[in-house]
């Protein structure tokens, strides 16, 4: 007989329920000095519904919680890529450090934060992120990629350490496959001259992650060239130094 299909597509993070699976080990790998990469299997043929940009609370038996962002692309909810910063030794960050084996079970709750693209927008796209914090940025540029969108994507990539862009060679590949995608490597804090290749900033939106200092710093050097607040989109985990309305 006929049948009728109603397919529901998540418009927004109010539109992705809060879920809890469990995930295994995959790989591991040394992407740096201070710099573990780490991909999660999702248990038992599930997966994880997010949206690009968004994160987790990870848990591991006889350790305290971890929020951690999603660097993959969330096309594939079973498999997940995390960055863990081994310069901090809080939370499961020095577990990383030492190795996860095979046989350590992941609790994940999520998806969590609202540092998500915006499908509607037509400007161009520009991340500033700094560190491990290149981890919701990837994410949302392998979205936007993989959603073909064709305004102009810039990636401002700044690192406080000497061996810190861990993922050069991937992005010098984007560079070379997409016309439109540009890429910057930075050693050192956001500045007026790093930002002095970017197009006028009140026709781009901005997607800005790093720490406190380094997104305070950012926002003021932004605002001062023009970007307008309501095209700012910050990490939800610096929410607390944005004067743009981030709820969580």
């Amino acid at each position: 007989a006929d049948v009728t299909v109603e397919a529901t597509e998540a418009g927004g993070p109010d539109d992705i329920p809060l879920q809890n699976v469990r995930a295994r080990l995959y790989k591991q790998e040394r992407a740096a000095e201070t710099v573990e990469i780490v991909y999660l299997r999702v248990m038992r043929g599930r997966m994880l519904r997010f949206l690009a940009g968004q994160r987790i609370s990870l848990k591991l038996a006889q350790v305290e919680p971890t929020d951690m962002s999603i660097a993959s692309c969330p096309c594939d909810g079973r498999n997940l890529e995390l960055h863990f910063d081994l310069s901090n030794r809080g939370g499961l960050n020095a577990r990383a450090l030492s190795g996860f084996t095979k046989s350590d079970r992941f609790e994940i709750e999520g998806p969590q934060g609202r540092l998500t693209l915006d499908e509607s927008s037509g400007r161009p796209l520009v991340f500033i992120a700094c560190d491990t914090d290149i981890a919701p940025a990837k994410s949302i540029i392998e979205h936007a990629v993989n959603l073909e969108h064709p305004q102009p994507i810039y990636l401002h990539w700044h690192t406080t350490w000497r061996d810190g862009h861990y993922l050069h060679n991937y992005f010098r590949s984007l560079t070379d496959a997409l016309d439109e995608f540009h890429y910057l490597p930075i050693r050192g804090p956001v500045s007026a001259d790093t930002l002095s290749d970017l197009p006028d900033l009140a026709t781009v939106d901005v997607y800005l992650t790093g720490g406190e200092e380094f997104v305070a710093a950012a926002k003021e050097l932004l605002f001062a060239r023009g970007l307008s607040e309501g095209r700012l989109f910050i990490d939800a985990l610096n929410a607390r130094l944005s004067s743009v309305p981030i709820a969580d």
